[in-house]
């Protein structure tokens, strides 16, 4: 009875045990199956993320870039304006701003991107030309190279062309001796040119408008003036 006793408690201890066993293997792997589960949740979840973050023509890009590296063209590279989306442009020297990649084993990119460093006025001066008086005219919401239009154009203002032709006041349009053809009357804010006074020999009349009073989009076929 006894020793039939002691086997019965020897079973039960063993039956305790491999429950016991069971049960802490069992929650292993539950706690395994959940990190797994929440690793590929997240790999895929940033996966999109960066996916998301790189333009439907990136490649497109990247190839066209790559061309014109490998042929040295500054213009192309440096100063060409490439649409990585609706309102958005880049030039090739900034395509990590839109996380565009590229393989560059022979150099090139940054080779080029080297030489356009030393053209950044250059550039600059093109992407203010672009959005005051070029194809970006009156759009302030087109964002190149990562900066609105609005951004570049905020500080710019129609001034006098101290390299040129000089207008420290009004003028009178009859007064400037280059302003003696039609277009070049015309174009000057302020100017007429009369074809009624004197039929025979059109003269240029009015007055020259001072560069300060002209909207941007104005300043640049005034005579004497400049943007900056």
């Amino acid at each position: 009875m006894c020793l039939e006793s002691m086997k019965i408690r020897g079973m039960n201890k063993k039956a305790q045990e491999v429950v016991s066993n069971f049960g802490t293997v069992g929650i292993i792997s539950i706690i395994f199956l959940v990190l797994v589960v929440l690793g590929i949740w997240y790999f895929s979840e940033r996966g999109s993320e960066i996916g998301g973050q790189i333009p439907e023509n990136a490649e497109v890009i990247a190839q066209a870039c790559g061309v014109v590296a490998k042929e040295s063209t500054i213009n192309s590279y440096c100063l060409q304006f490439r649409e990585v989306k609706t309102n958005t442009y880049v030039t090739c020297d900034k395509l990590s701003l839109y996380n565009i990649p590229v393989t560059d084993s022979d150099g090139a990119f940054a080779n080029m991107n080297t030489k356009c460093n030393q053209y950044s006025e250059n550039i600059e001066a093109k992407i203010k030309e672009a959005c005051t008086t070029g194809d970006y005219k009156n759009k302030p919401t087109v964002e190149i190279n990562g900066k609105k239009c609005s951004e570049y154009t905020s500080s710019l203002k129609c001034v006098n062309d101290v390299k040129g032709t000089t207008y420290k006041q009004v003028v009178a349009c009859t007064t400037e001796p280059v302003l003696n053809s039609e277009s070049l009357c015309k174009a000057q804010q302020g100017c007429t040119w009369d074809i009624t006074t004197t039929p025979s020999k059109p003269v240029c009349t009015g007055t020259v408008t001072q560069c300060s009073d002209l909207s941007l989009d104005k300043c640049k076929n005034q005579l004497g003036c400049i943007i900056e």
